[in-house]
C-alpha cells in the first residue's frame, strides 16, 4: 500500500478497516451471531446498489434502518471441487468476505 493510500485512512482507522453507510435490508440470528446485509448506495445513476453482510454478536438496528459503522475486513478462500463441465475433477476458489463491526469479537 502506498503512503498516497494511507493518507485516506481516516484518524481514527486502521488499515483493514471500513465505515459502511446504508440502510439494513434484512438480517438473520445463527448460533448467536447477527448477519445483517446492508444495502449501500450505487456509485452513480446507472450502477446497482451494493450489498455488504455485517456479522456481529448484537443487533445493529431494524429492516429499513439507516446505519454507518465502522468495520474490520475478515475472509477467508473457500475451495470446492468443480463436478461439472469442462473444469470436471479441479478446484474451484471462491472468496468470501464480510465486515465486522470494530470492537466486536465476531
Amino acid at each position: 500500500m502506498s503512503a498516497e493510500n494511507l493518507a485516506k485512512i481516516s484518524p481514527k482507522q486502521n488499515v483493514n478497516q471500513v465505515s459502511v453507510a446504508g440502510k439494513i435490508d434484512r438480517f438473520d440470528v445463527h448460533e448467536g451471531k447477527h448477519y445483517t446485509e446492508v444495502i449501500i448506495p450505487a456509485a452513480d445513476e446507472y450502477s446497482n446498489p451494493g450489498r455488504v453482510k455485517v456479522v456481529s454478536t448484537r443487533p445493529l438496528g431494524t429492516v429499513g434502518q439507516p446505519v454507518t459503522i465502522d468495520c474490520s475486513i475478515r475472509g477467508y478462500v473457500h475451495t470446492f471441487p468443480i463436478t461439472r463441465g469442462q473444469r470436471a475433477g479441479q478446484q474451484g476458489r471462491e472468496v468470501k468476505t464480510w465486515f465486522v463491526p470494530v470492537g466486536d469479537i465476531s
